[in-house]
């Protein structure tokens, strides 16, 4: 998939570099036992400079001692909100790709705590 910049007289295409996109939120390093925790995947081009259309195909995996189904919502802005809740408190291995490569400082160790 392709994410476009906005029109131009050149019509430009800029797609998302993975080196250059990145995640911040709680969902990258912390969760609190079976509550939701989330975090935001931002995608840039290979200036770093962030797309502001939607449809870059990133995937999310998390491992650890449970069963995790990520959830990741194409906020069609250039941002992607994932979701994630794990059943067992426990390291977690967060993993943000594109295209099959790791985005900026993916994987991410979470731990998920009780409450």
């Amino acid at each position: 998939s392709i994410a476009r910049a906005p029109k131009s007289p050149s019509h430009n295409i800029r797609l998302a570099d993975h080196s250059r996109c990145h995640a911040l939120g709680e969902g990258t390093a912390m969760q609190v036992l079976h509550r939701p925790t989330h975090f935001t995947i931002f995608a840039c081009d290979a200036f770093g400079v962030r797309l502001k259309d939607g449809g870059t195909p990133f995937s999310v995996s998390v491992r650890g001692r449970s069963s995790v189904h990520p959830t990741i919502r194409d906020m069609h802005d250039g941002s992607y909100e994932v979701e994630w809740q794990a059943t067992v408190s426990g390291l977690y291995m967060v993993s943000a790709t594109l295209r099959g490569h790791h985005i900026m400082g993916s994987p991410f160790t979470a731990r998920v705590v009780s409450p």
